[in-house]
């Protein structure tokens, strides 16, 4: 007798109606997305070199969105927004849309995801062993912080989406500061015993 044992499900769960809308707001970015002839040396002089991490992290979109402070959710307002970066978050297959995330231009420490299905960006280096083998896989506190690193590591979206996925990473993680080690572990989204807190990395 054959026993066929079911592969076992790892990252997001989305429902099949959930996808279409990913995919649909996709496809609206790209037809929709502001023009601006300096949007690579905007990235640039954030310290991100787009042209060498579009394979990997996809096209990055330039839009005008609508965020409160901490509020963990966007809006594109194309009529009162301030000047974003918009991307798509990628499931821990790194393939499979599951979201999108943005932040203002001047205040990157202020992102939110479009429809709260994601809890992670980056999730495929959480559940890569190669992550793991010289330090610890850095958590880093924004989307941008993650692009400056050159997509080493990853960012909490959502803690609760989040913790799920992280349970399952093969090693240790280290944040940023203390103050993002905080968070951290009173979100709930990474147990103390996992998480190390260096001295902030600059990166290079």
């Amino acid at each position: 007798m054959t026993v066929q044992i079911a592969e076992q499900h790892v990252g997001h769960r989305l429902t099949p109606e959930q996808k279409r809308y990913v995919l649909r707001a996709e496809s609206n970015l790209f037809l929709t997305a502001l023009p601006n002839e300096r949007f690579n040396p905007i990235l640039e002089n954030q310290g991100v070199h787009h042209r060498t991490i579009v394979g990997r992290a996809g096209r990055i979109y330039l839009r005008r969105i609508s965020i409160e402070d901490y509020s963990q959710i966007f809006e594109i307002d194309d009529e009162f927004g301030e000047p974003a970066f918009v991307m798509i978050v990628r499931d821990a297959d790194a393939k499979t849309a599951i979201d999108l995330v943005a932040w203002p231009i001047k205040r990157p420490e202020v992102f939110g995801t479009y429809f709260e299905y994601a809890g992670l960006l980056g999730g495929d280096a959480v559940l890569n062993p190669a992550s793991f083998i010289e330090d610890p896989c850095p958590i880093w506190a924004t989307p941008l912080a993650w692009l400056q690193a050159d997509l080493h590591g990853c960012v909490v979206l959502e803690p609760r989406l989040a913790a799920p996925i992280l349970q399952q990473a093969p090693g240790p993680f280290q944040c940023e500061d203390d103050d993002q080690a905080g968070r951290l572990i009173d979100s709930g989204a990474v147990p103390i015993s996992k998480l190390l807190v260096p001295a902030r990395r600059g990166v290079a």
